[in-house]
Parts: structure tokens; C-alpha cells; sequence
């Protein structure tokens, strides 16, 4: 499996990129989507350290468990 900051931060990215490309197609505005795979190394490291962050929050993680036991 594969680390699991990472496959969140590929994740979240190719949404986020997907939303911004809505968007701009609604407005009629020139703008080309962005791939995961396109990204600058600097940057996918970036994603996966943010994610990584956010996994290692506890309150966050106890939000998370709460939810998932409903």
C-alpha cells in the first residue's frame, strides 16, 4: 500500500485541480488543469508533508475516529 500522506495529498490535488478546471470552464476563462504527475518534486513534497502534519494532529484524528463510529 501506498503511503498514506501521499496518496492523500495526490488526492486532494487532482480534486482540487478537477474543481479550479470547473470553474474556469463555467466562466469560459482559458486555463489548463495541472497533473499530479506534472507537479515540481518540491511541490509533491509539500503536499505530502502538509498531509503528513494533518495525520499527526490528534484532535483532528479524534474528530475522525468519532465520525467513523457513527
Amino acid at each position: 500500500m501506498k503511503d498514506l500522506p501521499e496518496e492523500m495529498a495526490k488526492r486532494f490535488y487532482e480534486i482540487h485541480e478537477r474543481l479550479i478546471f470547473l470553474r474556469v470552464t463555467y466562466a469560459k476563462t482559458s486555463l489548463q488543469s495541472k497533473l499530479w504527475k506534472d507537479l515540481a518534486e518540491r511541490d509533491r513534497i509539500e503536499y505530502v508533508e502538509s498531509f503528513r502534519q494533518l495525520l499527526a494532529d490528534q484532535e483532528l484524528m479524534t474528530i475522525v475516529a468519532r465520525r467513523s463510529e457513527l
